[in-house]
């Protein structure tokens, strides 16, 4: 059963006596060998050590160099053995460091992958939350000093759907601005009304003009007509004192003519 154990593709476990006797090998070579004083390329004794740690320690760590399965070049090795005591077995299984380290340089990219999605994310996070409170802020501070110029468009609402201090503001904005459109709404309708009044006062201060004028001619005609009366009556009475000379005349020339 132990000899069928495999975990992470390649990695197996051996069985190994306290002699140093191969009892279960993945490498049918070594099975039921005796492998004390084999040695790795570094000259390390790593059977002999297997024992001595599970005899001193019951259970350790033992680094050394081993080829991986199908291959004859040794690479370094970590293998963790461990005594079971009833049989006098050591049950060890051991990793290679280049595994360790494409696996360590793989999570390690996973989580810079990862920490660099969040970092984003929340810089994404930060810049929404960020326009979310300069954008109405920004239109609030437009708003007023576009009132504050004089050149303000009062039908303009801002956005108070939110519930925040902001949208408050922009609510009491929205407001003053509705009161402020119904002042200036009445002042355009008294202005208006103002209109009206002054246009009728003009309509009759020329209708007054437009009379005056009129009894004007009328006197001036009156005055012609009694200045050409006048005149008249002038000649009739210079024509009554011809006639009265003339008489006066005739009758002195008949008292002469008597006499």
């Amino acid at each position: 059963v132990i000899r069928d154990l495999r975990y992470d593709h390649e990695d197996y476990f051996f069985l190994e006596d306290l002699d140093t006797r191969m009892v279960m090998h993945p490498n049918p070579k070594l099975q039921g060998q005796r492998m004390t004083g084999t040695l790795d390329p570094d000259g390390k004794a790593l059977f002999d050590e297997m024992v001595a740690v599970a005899k001193r320690d019951g259970s350790g760590l033992v680094s050394y160099r081993w080829p991986k399965p199908g291959s004859d070049a040794p690479v370094e090795k970590v293998s963790y053995v461990e005594l079971f005591k009833p049989w006098g077995w050591i049950v060890g299984s051991g990793i290679y460091v280049d595994d360790v380290k494409v696996e360590f340089r793989r999570q390690l990219i996973q989580a810079i992958v990862i920490l660099t999605t969040i970092a984003l994310l929340l810089s994404a996070l930060i810049l929404l939350i960020a326009r979310s409170i300069a954008s109405p802020l920004a239109q609030v501070v437009d708003a007023m000093a576009n009132i504050a110029s004089g050149d303000a468009d009062l039908t303009r609402n801002l956005d108070s759907r939110w519930r925040d201090e902001l949208t408050a503001l922009s609510g009491h904005f929205n407001v003053f601005t509705h009161k402020l459109r119904t002042v200036i709404g009445q002042s355009m309708q008294t202005a208006g009304s103002l209109d009206q009044a002054s246009q009728s006062l003009a309509e009759i201060a020329s209708d007054s003009q437009r009379h005056s004028q009129q009894q004007s001619q009328q006197m001036e005609l009156v005055a012609t007509a009694i200045h050409e009366v006048s005149y008249a009556v002038q000649e009739v009475a210079k024509n009554a004192e011809h006639a009265a000379n003339e008489v006066r005349q005739a009758d002195e020339q008949a008292r002469q003519g008597q006499h």
